[in-house]
């Protein structure tokens, strides 16, 4: 599903499209997801986009105005826990380097990432 050319025309994205919507008017979103995890492609729907509206913000805009709200919060939900799995991992080896960092630099760290992947600071300073 991923031919160069037929994601860079739109054509996978419109066939995913699609197939979102004829199996959500169906199905739950919790099967969907399901499906697409066990066809571990769920980490990678940002491919399917066309390489000039490859971005999240494309993403959502795309799939919101398909009647695709559900997919769109799902995905953001996973994109957020993605970013906050990867802060945590840099503090854990920040801390546990053979020369940890100072208070200061992990804090630093951590308000940089807050801003840079723009988290909810209750889901930062939670985790």
């Amino acid at each position: 599903m991923l031919n160069d050319r037929l994601v860079a025309k739109g054509t996978v994205q419109e066939v995913f499209t699609i197939f979102c919507q004829t199996f959500l008017a169906k199905d739950s979103m919790d099967d969907l997801v399901s499906i697409l995890t066990k066809a571990k492609v769920a980490n990678q729907l940002l491919d399917y986009m066309p390489p000039q509206k490859r971005s999240l913000q494309d993403f959502n805009e795309h799939f919101k105005s398909a009647g695709l709200e559900a997919l769109v919060e799902w995905n953001m939900k996973r994109d957020q826990e993605i970013k906050i799995s990867e802060l945590q991992e840099a503090l854990s080896n920040m801390i546990t380097a053979e020369e940890p960092a100072s208070p200061a630099e992990v804090l630093s760290m951590v308000k940089s990432k807050k801003t840079e992947n723009n988290l909810p600071e209750r889901q930062v300073v939670a985790s």
